[in-house]
C-alpha cells in the first residue's frame, strides 16, 4: 500500500499541540508507515502557497516537504491526469453538480488533480476532506480513507 496525505492533514499536524490526541495518532501513523508515504506535488504547492512568511516557508520545507523530497517520494500529475481532471470537472458542470466560474474552486481543481494522478500509480489518499472527493469519486475513482488507517 502507498499513501498520499491531503493538504488538510499537513496543516492540522503542523498546527496541533503535540500533546493533542489527534497529533499523537498522526505521529504514530507517520512513524509506522514511513516507507509507504509519498508527497503529492499539488499538496506541496498548496502548502508552499500558504507559507506566507520566509520563516513559515523554511519550516514547511524542513518539516513537511523535505523528508519526502530527499527520499524521492514525490508524485506529480502527468499530462493525462490533467486531462482526466479537466474532463471530470466539465462533466460535473454538464450534470449541474457544479456551476461554471465560482463553482469551480481552486481547492476542487487541486483535488481533482490529486485524485486523477494518485490513482495512476495506485496511491490511497488519506484526507478529512470527504466533500470534494465524494463529488469526484464517480468520475475519478481513487481509494480515499480517513485518518489514520491501520495495517
Amino acid at each position: 500500500m502507498k499513501y498520499v496525505l491531503d493538504t488538510n492533514l499537513y496543516v492540522r499536524y503542523f498546527r496541533a499541540p503535540h500533546q493533542d490526541e489527534w497529533w499523537q495518532s498522526a505521529e504514530r501513523f507517520v512513524i509506522g508507515f514511513t516507507s509507504m508515504l509519498y508527497l503529492h506535488s499539488v499538496v506541496a504547492f498548496e502548502l508552499l502557497s500558504g507559507a506566507i512568511t520566509p520563516e513559515l516557508e523554511r519550516e514547511t520545507r524542513r518539516t513537511l516537504l523535505g523528508p519526502l523530497e530527499r527520499r524521492g517520494r514525490v508524485i506529480t500529475p502527468r499530462h493525462g491526469a490533467w486531462e482526466r481532471a479537466a474532463a471530470a470537472l466539465t462533466e460535473l458542470i454538464a450534470a449541474r453538480k457544479l456551476s461554471p466560474g465560482p463553482g469551480i474552486t481552486k481547492s476542487l481543481v487541486n483535488d481533482s488533480l490529486i485524485a486523477a494522478s494518485a490513482r495512476d500509480d495506485g496511491f490511497t489518499l488519506i484526507t478529512e476532506n470527504t466533500k470534494d472527493f465524494a463529488l469526484l469519486q464517480p468520475l475519478l475513482p481513487i481509494e480515499v480513507v480517513a485518518p489514520w488507517p491501520r495495517p
